[in-house]
């Protein structure tokens, strides 16, 4: 399996300067939360985005790529905080994705096609 919803440079971003080398130095393993991070998407908006990617249109795309990068990137925060200036740093950070993923879970899973119109509809 390959990472779809977005990269592994969008992961290591957003896990912020203070991430573990671990995961940092190894692009396997940051795709492999990638494809955990995209199976609890898919499971909790109970839409294969996936599969369906290419048929998504790009605004959709960019809440995927920031929602998965968001879930992937609190288990790198999560797996080794002493990377940080503080706790209570990488706290916050996990604080910061976790909203973020919840934010644009809830519109992946709220999201209603019929009503995302072009403009002038």
């Amino acid at each position: 399996m390959t990472a779809t919803l977005c990269t592994v440079a969008d992961v290591v971003y957003k896990a912020g300067v203070g991430a573990s080398s671990v995961y940092t130095a190894s692009a396997a393993l940051v795709t492999a939360l990638i494809e955990k991070s995209e199976g609890v998407i898919v499971g909790q908006t109970r839409k294969d985005w996936v599969v369906g990617y290419s048929d998504v249109n790009a605004y959709i795309k960019e809440l995927l790529r920031d929602c998965c990068s968001s879930h992937a990137a609190k288990k790198i925060v999560s797996y080794d905080m002493s990377g940080y200036l503080s706790r209570q740093e990488a706290e916050i950070i996990l604080d910061t994705l976790h909203d973020d993923f919840m934010r644009t879970l809830k519109t992946l899973t709220d999201l209603d096609t019929i009503k995302i119109r072009a403009v002038g509809d």
